[in-house]
């Protein structure tokens, strides 16, 4: 019972923060809000991921 208060006024701090945060980006209810589009999945990708898996492939055979 001696934690109640400490823990309920950390909750409280940490949406009183989360408020004053969203305030500051403009995040309003009912407001339209952006969104970045997703990246897709490139060559680049797929290869840094191969070199990825035989390395660790190889290290751990070799290991």
């Amino acid at each position: 019972m001696a934690l109640v208060i400490p823990l309920l006024a950390f909750e409280i701090r940490g949406a009183t923060r989360a408020t004053i945060a969203m305030e500051a980006r403009s995040l309003q209810p009912g407001r339209a809000r952006s969104q970045l589009p997703q990246p897709g999945i490139t060559r680049f990708d797929m290869l840094a991921s191969t070199v990825g898996l035989v390395t660790l492939w190889a290290a751990v055979m070799l290991g």
